[in-house]
């Protein structure tokens, strides 16, 4: 490559040299100032972004500070919820713990009652009317009970303050919240006391109830050995026992104790009975004429025979003779009574060997019965006397005392219908 201007040709060899370029100057070209040397200029500035992060710095925080205080306000707001909870806890526990308390004292009530009915029993004198290990039962089931409604009546629950109102800063909300959680335990705690209280009462008087249930029921069945005791007893004393004893058949618990009281009455009437019997048929006939009533009862098939005793009878009854009646006689579907009038000479020679007597009381008792056999044998008062008579008969008495030598002896028919009725 060539050139014609040495300045502009670097291979030029008149153009190097040992000064500075700058020194070299073509002939035929003007000299060049330099350049005044240029300040550099600050760098700029973009203000609208600078407005922007702040901005953005500001909505940060003001964010941050919004979340912290929805923070808070919702921290807040779930402490009161969770404060109205709890008091809605305990006014609900509150009214359960209300109810189950007057359970207590419904059951207290009750059980009170059916002490006062035991306490009825056990007042009275049983030891010859039931069994003792029934009777120590009863004493043993009325103690619990009343170990029991001791317990109830020292039972005490006080109640506890709801929510308090007006409450705003946390730490009274937390430690009013804490009191309720105590309060609410406390109230279900008295409550399951008070359920088990109503039930150990309500078990307690059960046992009560059964025990003197079991006493009044042996009470009455101690009928057949109590009647037995007094054979001379009058049959309105026995009637009065026999209804006393049919209502402890199946004791009705709220009047147990009346009951058994009616009929502890009903066995002193017949013993009083017996002794007014006995204090008339007092002498020396006496063995003889309970012989007699004795005998009556055992053939009359249940029917109640009360008996007098007289030295005449319709006219008879000097020496050896005899005579007796049936009178007085009533029946219902159940029962059948009648009163026997006996000479005093049907005593004196009850034990004589000749059966008359026997025959004579025989053919009484068979006036007595005939109610219970109306169906066998209808009442005609034409034959009531043949009927008595084959009664006595049918029993295997021949003396003409059973009545052949008054109304003649019935048909063997009649004989055979009267064996049907015992």
């Amino acid at each position: 490559m060539t050139s014609s201007d040495p300045l502009l040709d670097p291979l030029d060899p008149e153009s190097t040299s040992n000064e500075p370029a700058s020194d070299v100057v073509a002939a035929d070209t003007p000299a060049v100032e330099s350049a005044p040397p240029v300040e550099s200029a600050p760098p700029s500035v973009d203000r609208s972004r600078r407005g922007w992060k702040t901005a953005l710095v500001i909505v940060g925080a003001a964010a941050a500070v919004a979340g912290v205080v929805a923070l808070v306000v919702t921290g807040w707001t779930g402490l009161s919820d969770a404060h109205r909870r709890i008091g809605a806890d305990l006014a609900t526990a509150e009214q359960r713990l209300a109810v189950v308390d007057r359970g207590v004292v419904s059951g207290t009530t009750a059980a009170s009652d059916t002490q006062k009915i035991a306490a009825g029993l056990t007042s009275l004198d049983l030891s010859s009317f039931a069994d003792a290990n029934s009777l120590a039962a009863l004493g043993k089931a009325t103690a619990a009970a009343d170990t029991r409604l001791t317990a109830a009546a020292k039972q005490k629950h006080t109640a506890v303050d709801g929510a308090q109102a007006g409450l705003f800063w946390p730490w009274d909300i937390l430690v009013d919240s804490e009191r309720m959680k105590r309060g609410l335990a406390s109230t279900n705690a008295d409550a399951a006391e008070s359920r088990r209280t109503i039930t150990g009462l309500r078990d307690s008087a059960k046992e009560v109830e059964k025990s003197g249930l079991a006493v009044a029921t042996e009470v009455g069945k101690s009928l057949p050995s109590v009647l037995g005791a007094y054979p001379s007893a009058r049959n309105t004393a026995r009637d009065e026992l026999h209804r006393a004893s049919d209502v402890l058949r199946v004791p009705y618990w709220d009047s147990a104790d009346t009951d058994v009281a009616s009929y502890l009455h009903a066995v002193d009437d017949l013993r009083s009975t017996q002794e007014a019997e006995l204090a008339e048929k007092q002498g020396p006939l006496l063995a003889n004429r309970q012989a007699a009533e004795e005998f009556a009862r055992s053939i009359s098939g249940g029917v109640m025979l009360d008996f007098d005793w007289a030295d005449i009878v319709i006219g008879y009854g000097d020496g050896d003779s005899m005579a007796g009646t049936a009178q007085d006689t009533w029946y219902t579907p159940d029962e059948v009574y009648s009163t026997i009038t006996l000479t005093n000479s049907v005593a004196a020679l009850w034990n004589d060997g000749s059966d008359r007597s026997q025959s004579l009381v025989a053919h009484e008792v068979g006036h007595a019965i005939h109610p219970k056999c109306f169906g066998i044998y209808p009442d005609d008062e034409a034959t009531e006397e043949l009927w008595a008579t084959a009664w006595s008969i049918s029993w295997g008495h021949t003396s003409d005392a059973n009545g052949t030598q008054a109304y003649g002896r019935p048909d063997d028919s009649l004989i055979a219908t009267a064996a049907t009725c015992r």
